[in-house]
């Protein structure tokens, strides 16, 4: 192939790519849009719903085209396989919209960006995985950077500082379920799994809404309570691109463009996600974008890139950072 035709073929995984992180860096930024028209419980339900039902055109597909017999329904099999959903998604989409209600769009992006790193320290944790030193010089570096743009701008308020724990929750809980899906995911589909995962995720939050009390479970079955569930076909709109745009067509989205790009030309696009989220937050929202914010934003996108760098040839691929 010549590399005329080459790069041909790769532009339009490339653009793919582009839109996808755009997709997932906008999730925070809806989210804090939204604010407190719905409880987080509930925009993380609607998300979740959306997310199952545009998913499942492709699993049909995918079973229609399958060669071989997928991956079934076996306990032995699944019971993992949900308990990521449950630890890993479920929670951190509860955490997740939580944290938009409280604390600053940029704040929430920005701490999920480190997602890559807590994953490394999870696998050193529960596997005992060798770490480098540059990985280690790579999250001193990008949690200076983090420490530059939240101690500052949260000194004073309170509700920033909680909604910036709740963002590590959130991180640390996407940490759980990448780590999971490396390791109880094989031998399903990309689709297939997430299928899975997002179903447990919303059995996880419809019994958080029982344990706390919410109304959110029970207006999903409740007639009455749709009316106040639904306060506006603009919120609707926005739910359904959180479901449909940043889940279900960005994953999918992801995996059509990993399979016709190297990991060492997809994966840095991923970078791209907290700087498209800080300038759609700056757009679209209002937050401020001041020095000592754009130095630290610099810092944690340098970390983040040097703890990625390895010290052998092999590559290997990841999940997205944002579902």
């Amino acid at each position: 192939m010549s590399s005329r035709s080459a790069a041909r073929s790769a532009a339009l995984p490339c653009f793919l790519m582009i839109l996808v992180v755009l997709l997932w860096s906008s999730a925070g930024v809806v989210g804090k849009h939204i604010g407190t028209s719905l409880p987080a419980l509930q925009v993380a339900e609607w998300r979740t719903i959306f997310g199952i039902q545009s998913l499942l055109p492709f699993l049909w597909l995918e079973k229609r085209h399958a060669s071989s017999s997928p991956a079934g329904w076996e306990l032995r099999r699944l019971l993992p396989l949900w308990m990521v959903g449950l630890a890993g998604y479920g929670l951190m989409q509860w955490l997740f919209f939580l944290s938009a209600q409280r604390t600053y769009a940029s704040h929430l992006i920005l701490i999920m960006a480190l997602t890559p790193i807590c994953t490394k320290l999870l696998r050193r944790l529960l596997f005992r995985e060798d770490i480098s030193g540059m990985f280690w010089s790579g999250a001193a570096v990008a949690l200076a950077g983090s420490a530059l743009i939240l101690w500052p701008s949260s000194s004073g308020d309170a509700s920033i500082w909680v909604g910036d724990l709740l963002a590590l929750g959130a991180m640390i809980s996407f940490s759980l379920y990448t780590e999971g899906m490396a390791h109880y995911a094989r031998g399903y589909s990309l689709t297939a799994a997430n299928v899975h995962v997002l179903t447990a995720g919303l059995l996880f939050l419809y019994v958080a809404g029982g344990v706390s009390g919410g109304s959110a479970s029970a207006s999903l079955f409740s007639l009455e309570a749709w009316t106040i569930m639904l306060p506006s076909t603009h919120i609707i709109g926005w739910l359904a691109f959180l479901g449909i745009g940043c889940t279900a067509f960005a994953y999918w989205g992801y995996g059509w463009a990993i399979r016709r790009l190297s990991a060492s030309v997809a994966l840095p696009f991923l970078y791209l996600q907290p700087l498209f989220g800080v300038a759609l937050s700056a757009v679209w929202l209002g937050e401020a974008l001041t020095l000592r914010f754009a130095m630290g934003s610099v810092l944690i996108l340098l970390g983040l890139r040097v703890s990625q760098l390895r010290p052998t040839r092999r590559q290997h691929s990841q999940l997205p950072s944002q579902l």
